[in-house]
């Protein structure tokens, strides 16, 4: 009998569950483990979603900055333009007005020397009487 009280012996000072406490600490370290390895993986995948949109963004940014360079350049290729047009227009008007003073200041001339011929010829100061040039 005291063979059979000495195996019960430890079986009453065992806290109750105590044999099960240890499977189950053992079974709950386990998920926790399960846990933060899904987590890792669902960090994994939101790292790269992440790194897609930032090279989606900087995909965009870059189309934006070639489209304002372009614009910004055909802008200034334009004025450009316009301006030489405009040079070239402004050299043309120049050129013709100075032509025209020379045209003028040689029929002034000519209106002088015709003027003065006309005292010494009678029939020339008649004719530009006649004319009402004189």
């Amino acid at each position: 009998m005291l063979l059979e009280c000495e195996g019960l012996a430890p079986a009453l000072f065992q806290s109750p569950g105590q044999g099960a406490g240890e499977v189950s600490v053992e079974k709950r370290s386990e998920q926790t483990k399960q846990r933060f390895e899904e987590v890792d993986k669902r960090f994994e995948q939101v790292d790269k979603r992440m790194a897609s949109k930032i090279t989606f963004i900087k995909i965009l940014l870059g189309i934006f900055t070639t489209m304002t360079i372009a614009t910004i350049g055909f802008a200034i290729l334009d004025r450009w333009s316009a301006l030489r047009l405009v040079e070239q227009r402004v050299t043309e008007v120049a050129r013709t007005a100075h032509d025209e003073n020379d045209k003028k200041s040689k029929i002034e001339e000519l209106g002088k020397e015709v003027r003065r011929l006309s005292g010494v010829y009678e029939g020339l100061r008649a004719m530009l009487s006649k004319a009402n040039l004189f």
